[in-house]
């Protein structure tokens, strides 16, 4: 008789499930805090869209990038759609804003300093930002590190029956390449 663990697979998948299921849930409340963040800037300083324009221009300089590339290190912005927006011809999307926020960069660079409120409320909303993205961190290393000791006992039975582990199935290749891919693209 193998011993595999004080474990049961069915209280370990469990375990894995419930962490998965409170990632989405952080990941869900983190980005809705997000949306409500920036359309109450937005709201709050009466911004017009020929003031926002130009200061998204500058930020696009201060990164010595052309539009284009501005609009794919951004998301999937054509070249067209981000001089429309930095002549204020067209209104800024939220998903552009919350990108430029992702990328670490503040909304200020591209709303305008504002008010001390708008700075306050900035500073409340990074503090409790951070605590989200500290627990949601250590939910996924606690998460890997569930992965990683099932897959060694999972490897090491298969071991002691000389069964090698199947071959990787072709969509999980792509899975596995692009997350390579993203990886490299991060910072």
């Amino acid at each position: 008789m193998h011993r595999l663990s004080s474990v049961s697979y069915r209280d370990r998948k469990r375990a894995v499930s419930e962490l998965r299921d409170l990632v989405t849930e952080l990941e869900s409340k983190v980005g809705r805090t997000d949306r409500k963040r920036i359309a109450k800037l937005l709201q709050a300083q009466s911004l017009r869209y020929a003031d926002i324009g130009p200061r998204l221009k500058q930020f696009r300089e201060s990164l010595d990038m052309t539009q284009q590339e501005f609009g794919q290190y951004l998301g999937d912005y054509d070249q067209k759609q981000i001089s429309g927006y930095e002549r204020g011809q067209v209104e800024l999307p939220l998903p552009l804003l919350l990108n430029i926020r992702a990328k670490g960069y503040p909304l200020e660079v591209v709303l305008g300093t504002g008010s001390t409120t708008v700075l306050d409320d900035t500073i409340a909303y990074l503090s409790t930002s951070h605590r989200d993205h500290a627990v949601a961190r250590q939910l996924a290393e606690t998460m890997l590190q569930l992965l990683n000791r099932n897959v060694s006992g999972i490897e090491r039975v298969l071991r002691e029956f000389d069964r090698p582990p199947q071959p990787i199935t072709g969509s999980q290749k792509t899975v596995l390449d692009s997350l390579a891919a993203l990886t490299k693209t991060l910072p």
